[in-house]
């Protein structure tokens, strides 16, 4: 246990005499201890008002150094179980990891973004995340791999006491001045139920066996509390971490996880926020090619093809290969004015699904922008063919046959572009009803009028 006086002491459980005590904080209280074992050696971990982190070998009672790296108080830390990993959090506002196997003395990182004093942190068993809370009340989830915040969790009103994390480290328990207690899912950032006591409460732990929370607080009474709120399909999905379930197997099913969301950011066009859980997910399983395509789709999305197109190709080579894929790797490459690549991409993605008329009418684009025609004019047909209400094959066909430079190609094109206008393509109404206005096949100024349609469809085409 720490003293008030920055001193470590070390007593028996069995007798409760005490059998070492040296000074580790000569300047500040001692606020939070962790004693972890590595080797067969025991080690304690001490925060103090100092600002610094001592280390110490219990076994021989050694100071092996200080940490230091922040610039307020130093009010908890929480260390892997493998002893691997330390997280500090100071009321300098910041959470430090460091790298204990190497004995680094500086931080690997600095987590910025709480706006108050940190009061508490902990950190689940895998050592995936840390777990923060603040004076204001605000707790927030990080991942560690990517030294990045994942969810900022709001509903307390007073500074967090206690944070602990269920064994299967998907459950965390949140402890508040405001006299209640929060459980939480870590990853996906909800909060199941809530717990509000009589007076203050100061801690809490899982009796994971019994599905209920044990807290203590302020007055002396003790609370046994079932989880009723946490549905029972995620308990019996949490992940495990013995030592029978490969690593590989609980980080890929993270990835999922991290895929899920970016999906459903996706689907409302949040792009900004979907692209950063698929590159969470991208993380944990680097082969994940569905993940790299709808990366792709985000930045295609947003205009950036160039981003998309890199994207598209690692789907690729990871495996990922589909009629969307290639069709989607179409697009951007047209959108570069690379048509050779856009044809070569939507041949592939034609020979998995001969009948999308979207990707017919794509290939049929990119035949036109490289003056193949014909090609160009048969594929807008066979678009026509699968899909008879689609609207810009022909849009495009009206096109082309105004430019043939006769009356009967002009009136053809009338006819395909007010079919184009009863879809429900505008251009195609403006352009119908300018032949209609101008054109006379009679007339000795069909070559003028002809000239003016063929500029006029061109500008509506490029647009």
């Amino acid at each position: 246990m720490g003293t008030p006086k920055g001193k470590l002491a070390i007593y028996d459980l069995d007798s409760f005499n005490l059998l070492r005590e040296f000074t580790v904080h000569e300047n500040g209280v001692v606020r939070d201890i962790q004693v972890f074992e590595v080797d067969g050696g025991h080690f304690a971990i001490t925060s103090s008002d100092d600002g610094t982190i001592g280390i110490w070998d219990l076994d021989l009672g050694y100071w092996l150094g200080y940490l230091r790296g922040h610039t307020d108080v130093v009010s908890s830390i929480a260390v892997t179980p493998d002893g691997r990993c330390l997280v500090s959090a100071s009321q300098d506002k910041t959470l430090n990891v460091w790298d204990l196997i190497n004995r680094k003395f500086e931080p690997e990182f600095t987590l910025h973004g709480h706006d108050h004093s940190v009061w508490k942190v902990a950190i689940t068993n895998d050592g995936s995340f840390a777990i923060s809370g603040d004076k204001s009340g605000i707790i927030k989830v990080w991942d560690l791999s990517t030294k990045s915040e994942l969810h900022t969790l709001l509903g307390h009103s007073g500074h967090v006491e206690d944070i602990v994390i269920h064994p299967d480290s998907t459950l965390m328990a949140s402890v508040a001045r405001d006299n209640s207690i929060r459980v939480w899912n870590i990853r996906i950032g909800k909060c199941y139920c809530v717990f509000t006591a009589d007076g203050i409460l100061d801690s809490c732990t899982f009796l994971p066996e019994k599905q209920m929370l044990l807290a203590g607080g302020a007055s002396g009474s003790l609370y046994f509390l079932r989880m009723d709120g946490v549905p029972a399909s995620t308990r019996a999905q949490a992940v495990s971490t013995s030592e029978h379930l490969e690593r590989t197997v609980f980080t890929k099913s993270i990835a999922v996880e991290y895929f899920n969301y970016g999906l459903q950011f996706y689907s409302t066009r949040e792009f900004p926020d979907a692209i950063k859980y698929l590159n969470w997910a991208l993380l944990r399983d680097p082969q994940m090619g569905k993940a790299y395509y709808f990366r792709g789709q985000c930045y295609s999305d947003q205009g950036d093809h160039r981003k998309a197109v890199d994207d598209f190709e690692r789907a690729l080579n990871a495996g990922y290969r589909n009629a969307d894929v290639y069709g989607s790797s179409g697009f951007s490459y047209y959108a570069l004015q690379n048509f050779r690549k856009a044809l070569e991409c939507y041949d592939n993605a034609v020979s998995l699904d001969p009948t999308d008329s979207r990707t017919i009418y794509n290939r049929g684009t990119a035949y036109e922008a490289i003056g193949e025609i014909e090609l160009a004019f048969q594929d807008f047909e066979d678009a026509i063919k699968h899909d008879p209400t689609f609207a810009l094959p022909y849009f495009n066909i009206g096109v082309i046959l105004a430019q043939a430079s006769n009356s009967l190609a002009a009136l053809q094109a009338l006819s395909f572009l007010e079919k184009a206008a009863a879809l429900g393509y505008h251009p195609a109404k403006e352009a119908a009803q300018l032949i209609r206005a101008n054109f006379d096949p009679a007339s000795e100024q069909e070559a003028f009028f002809l000239l003016r349609i063929q500029s006029r469809l061109r500008i509506w085409r490029l647009s």
